[in-house]
């Protein structure tokens, strides 16, 4: 903490202030800067490096008013601002990593504390998650204090961090080119540009000499989303385009192909010949939206789009129906009240406009469940916004609300059919869940016993054990699965083969549904594999008068936005391309009034999608679809379980002896020959075209020998 005067880096050719990112060039064509000092004085954090005042980097400073200088309250948490110095450019944050050698012989512990602490806080007023920030010691009440925080609810967090390395990073340093093929599945969780997937998507491919992407879901609606991920994948061509790796060249990109908004204010003495539209709130929004143009620009002669039916003609029918449910009055009026509330609050403080999740949260679930609802609180100031009623009495002594009702008709015919069937519901955790009082009714009421209804948490059980979990929940008799449909949406197959049984799950209801559309779309097609058999149908249960069909019908625009990027052209796709609004936005817009030409427009819909699934299918059998080596007459691969499978049962002499070792075996020539050969089982090194690598290079490279 100094008092200095205030550097400000300029163009050392044209004298004007240096770009927000020290590494551009000015619009002299200059990259060398030097320090201008002003005339005003001000208090802040200094600079370790060059010694000059901090002020926030990733912006010019404003033309007019005083320039702010960096506090240590303004280190709470990284960003932008604080990332690095304004006049050198030096980083300003470091790794927190506790010593390697901790001993007493080469780590002092009476060692004197650091100049800043770990602590934790609630997130907002509301008192929903909390979050870790950095304070400066002896200034710790100053932050509680600017940020209206108690030191009840302060918990201090241990400053040490663990000491990690990325293993990609590894990978991409010391094996450059190592691999012949790098496969990405699921690519479109790595398609932010700075989350630890995407540089170790990156960095695997800076190792490997080609590359295969797979997804079922290429976009979310949004141009964005294809961005960073042809960066990686083909950034020649991204180059060749003018775009530049960053969020400049982001923007250039989302500007051709996708849909920006910029929201103006307007000067009210401004002059109508003048060429400004005012001052820029918010200077730059990515809108749902895709161009065309993409596809033929990136993904014409890369990309190849196989459907299900592209790979088996012989799969069932699939289906997916809206079921309208009339609200009760006492909710309809309640819901329409709190709505009502909240908007009003929103509407006459700005400030107040961060309860848009809030808002859209109750109204997407206080109808599935308007009991045991605690009040819904300002995040910015903590005070109670609305109180939603207790509708208890209605679900008392057995009563079903009328969605229930629905959901009980729906799994009780489906079961008459020998039908086992998966429940999805958006909010399961916190107040506002809904899987439990699910789980009673469909047991109550549809004559399951306790385990033939199960529920699939978020946490438990792990996401790398829910595949087993859940076979071994259906060989004990479960029906009927309850859980968020992000918890399905990767990974699992509703119809399996587990001991020597099959097990099938062909239909999916959704009993709420979030506005997530790849996550949407991929858990709407878990029951819909290769080995299916039986006819798979998709119900959507929506109460009228609500938010829930709007969400429905937003789904449905998405997924023919995008399918029309992946090769599935229709009039309703490209109309829905072409829009650019917001989710949240639309549905917070939404009167939630629904006419009988909104609903049968949105069955209509569901009608079109249907038409689009089992287009082209023949009435004929299953049959099933033959796999690669059927396909192509080569030899199946040993795979590396298959060779230890038997290896679990061996006791200790047993196992001596499979590897050769046991008593009188013969010389130790035999030995090694045996433990040589065993792992080449693995692959068929006489297939033509294959090249063994040498092991002694991976080796080597780890330092073993």
């Amino acid at each position: 903490m100094a008092k200095k005067r205030i550097a400000i880096p300029v163009c050392k050719k044209c004298g004007e202030e240096a770009p927000a990112d020290l590494k551009d060039k000015c619009s002299c064509g200059c990259a060398n800067w030097e320090v201008k000092y002003s005339e005003e004085w001000a208090y802040g954090l200094v600079c370790p490096e060059c010694g000059e005042l901090l002020l926030p980097a990733g912006r010019r400073l404003p033309d007019e008013g005083e320039v702010r200088v960096l506090l240590p309250e303004d280190f709470a948490v990284r960003n932008t601002h604080n990332n690095t110095c304004r006049c050198c450019g030096t980083s300003l944050w470091a790794p927190s990593c506790k010593p390697r050698d901790d001993r007493i012989l080469f780590y002092d512990t009476g060692k004197k504390k650091g100049k800043w602490k770990k602590i934790s806080h609630f997130s907002n007023r509301a008192q929903k998650g909390r979050k870790t920030v950095w304070v400066m010691r002896n200034r710790e009440r100053l932050y509680l204090k600017q940020n209206k925080i108690t030191e009840e609810e302060v918990e201090e967090m241990d400053e040490y961090g663990p000491r990690r390395y990325s293993l990609t990073r590894f990978i991409k340093k010391q094996m450059k080119g190592y691999f012949d093929l790098a496969i990405f599945d699921e690519v479109q969780e790595y398609k932010a540009g700075g989350s630890a997937q995407g540089y170790s998507m990156a960095d695997l491919i800076c190792a490997s000499r080609w590359q295969l992407a797979l997804t079922g879901t290429i976009a979310g609606g949004y141009a964005s989303d294809l961005f960073y991920t042809l960066y990686r994948l083909d950034p020649k061509r991204m180059k060749s385009k003018g775009y530049l790796y960053g969020s400049k060249g982001e923007r250039r990109f989302i500007e051709k192909y996708g849909t920006v908004e910029t929201v103006y204010e307007l000067d009210e003495d401004i002059q109508f010949h003048s060429m400004s539209h005012g001052k820029a709130v918010v200077p730059f929004r990515c809108l749902p939206g895709i161009s065309v143009m993409i596809f033929i620009d990136f993904l014409m002669d890369t990309a190849l789009f196989l459907d299900l039916s592209d790979l088996s003609r012989y799969l069932p029918h699939l289906y997916e129906y809206v079921r309208f449910v009339p609200l009760e009055p006492e909710i309809r009026c309640e819901y329409v009240r709190i709505r009502h509330e909240l908007k009003d609050t929103m509407k006459e403080d700005k400030k107040e406009k961060v309860l848009m999740g809030s808002y859209l949260q109750f109204s997407l679930s206080y109808t599935d469940m308007p009991y045991k609802r605690g009040s819904i609180l300002s995040p910015v100031t903590g005070d109670i916004v609305a109180e939603p009623a207790d509708f208890s009495e209605l679900i008392a002594e057995g009563k079903l609300l009328n969605k229930e009702r629905e959901l009980v008709e729906i799994i009780c015919k489906e079961q008459e059919e020998g039908r086992n069937c998966f429940i999805y519901c958006e909010y399961t955790g916190g107040d506002d869940a809904v899987t439990y009082r699910l789980k009673e009714v469909v047991e109550k009421n549809c004559n399951l016993a306790y385990n033939e209804v199960t529920v699939m948490e978020s946490s438990n059980p792990p996401a790398v054990e829910r595949e087993e979990w859940m076979h071994q929940k259906a060989m004990e008799g479960t029906r009927v699965f309850i859980s968020n449909a992000k918890c399905v949406a990767t990974g699992l197959d509703f119809a399996f083969h587990y001991l020597g049984k099959d097990y099938n799950y062909p239909t999916i209801i959704f009993f709420q549904t979030g506005y997530d559309m790849i996550k949407i779309w991929q858990a709407s097609r878990r029951h819909y594999r290769l080995n299916q058999t039986m006819e798979c149908r998709t119900y959507y249960i929506v109460s009228e008068n609500t938010l829930q069909p709007d969400v429905v019908e937003m789904i449905a625009n998405k997924e023919a936005a995008t399918s029309a990027i992946q090769g599935q052209f229709s009039s309703e796709g490209l109309t829905a391309m072409a829009r650019g609004l917001d989710p949240r936005v639309a549905l917070a817009q939404s009167v939630a009034e629904q006419s009988e030409a909104k609903k049968r427009g949105l069955q209509q819909m569901m009608d079109v999608i249907n038409i689009r699934n089992n287009q082209g299918k023949e009435a004929e059998e299953y049959r099933e679809a033959p796999i690669f080596s059927e396909l192509t007459g080569m030899q199946k691969a040993v795979r590396a379980d298959d060779l230890t499978a038997n290896l679990e049962s061996m006791d200790g002499v047993s196992f001596l002896e499979f590897l050769g070792f046991a008593e009188n075996t013969g010389d130790e020539t035999e030995v090694e020959e045996k433990i040589v050969e065993l792992p080449q089982e693995h692959i068929n090194y006489e297939q033509e075209g294959y090249t063994k690598k040498s092991e002694t290079d991976l080796l080597s490279l780890l330092g073993i020998i």
